[in-house]
C-alpha cells in the first residue's frame, strides 16, 4: 500500500501461470491496481513483468508491458498482460513484479510481488 496525495492505493496481480494461444505456451501473468480511498474516477498506469528464478536469482524475462490510464480492479479492461513463450517443458519458479503509479498525482509507486510458482515452462 502507498500514499499518493492524500489517498491511498496498492499495486496488485495474479499468480503467473502457464497459457496457451494458438497451440503455443506461454508464462502469464495479469497485473492492476487497487484503488483503497482515492477520489472516485482515479486512474493509474500498470506496468508488469515476468520474473524467473535460475539457480536462486530472480531474472526479468521478455519485455515489460505498461497500460496507461486504467482504472482500478481486475477486470479484463483494466488489467494488463505479459507473456512470453515457453521453448520447452522444463520446470522453473516464475513470479510478477508490479507497479502501478497513479496518473496526474505524485505517489510513492507501489512495487507488488506475486508468490512464486513452480511451471513446467522454460
Amino acid at each position: 500500500v502507498a500514499a499518493a496525495s492524500g489517498c491511498f492505493f496498492a499495486s496488485d496481480g495474479d499468480h503467473v501461470h502457464r497459457s496457451t494461444y494458438s497451440g503455443i505456451n506461454y508464462a502469464s501473468g495479469h497485473g492492476w491496481w487497487l484503488n483503497i480511498n482515492c477520489p472516485s474516477g482515479t486512474r493509474a498506469n500498470v506496468t508488469i513483468w515476468l520474473q524467473e528464478n535460475l539457480n536462486g536469482t530472480w531474472y526479468l524475462q521478455g519485455n515489460k508491458v505498461t497500460g496507461t490510464n486504467r482504472l482500478p480492479g481486475s477486470s479484463s479492461t483494466q488489467r494488463v498482460n505479459a507473456k512470453l513463450k515457453c521453448v520447452n517443458s522444463t520446470t522453473h519458479e516464475w513470479r510478477s513484479l508490479i507497479l502501478a503509479d497513479l496518473v496526474g498525482r505524485t505517489d510513492a509507486a507501489p512495487l507488488a510481488y506475486t508468490t512464486a510458482q513452480s511451471l513446467a515452462c522454460y
